[in-house]
């Protein structure tokens, strides 16, 4: 079941980090799931997205996919991430805020959804800059110097915005 939410409370992108192995797979399937439960070395069974681009996402891939939110929306259904632990246990602020803040089962796409793809440090294959140009698809290569970093209170701020969010989905179901 799609979640309803009012457009102007969602980010305008969702990130998703992968490698440049999995890319040319993912686009022409159209499709990001979790291939027999794993990702990146964890046991999941959805995919995680992120609402900011963070110098953290090099640790998921050497590429980043960037969505627009609102097309996403339309195909998927994209939750917010609960950590499961009140902001009044101590270990709240270990919590690692800049991980999943979204998931899904799996994200269905058309080429029209994705902004831009980075490419963070790594030579893009002649063949991959075929397919993009092909599909009109956007791209950058980035040094990971150049990915932002933020502060652990915007990190938690933003989660609990997310939160929020996750309220009204509730409603709407």
């Amino acid at each position: 079941m799609r979640r309803k939410i009012k457009k102007d409370k969602l980010p305008k992108y969702l990130y998703h980090a992968t490698s440049v192995v999995n890319l040319e797979n993912i686009l022409t399937h159209k499709i990001l799931a979790p291939i027999g439960k794993r990702i990146n070395g964890y046991d999941e069974d959805t995919i995680s997205l992120s609402d900011i681009l963070t110098d953290y996402t090099q640790f998921y891939g050497d590429v980043v996919i960037e969505f627009k939110t609102n097309n996403i929306f339309k195909k998927n259904d994209v939750y917010p991430y609960e950590y499961g632990i009140d902001e009044d246990n101590p270990e709240f602020y270990d919590m690692p805020f800049w991980e999943a803040e979204w998931r899904a089962r799996s994200i269905k796409f058309d080429y029209s959804y994705i902004n831009k793809i980075y490419f963070v440090n790594c030579p893009i294959p002649l063949s991959m800059i075929r397919i993009l140009s092909d599909k009109q698809i956007k791209f950058e290569i980035i040094e990971e110097k150049n990915l932002p970093s933020f502060s652990e209170s915007l990190l938690i701020e933003k989660y609990r915005e997310r939160m929020e969010i996750k309220k009204e989905m509730e409603i709407h179901k």
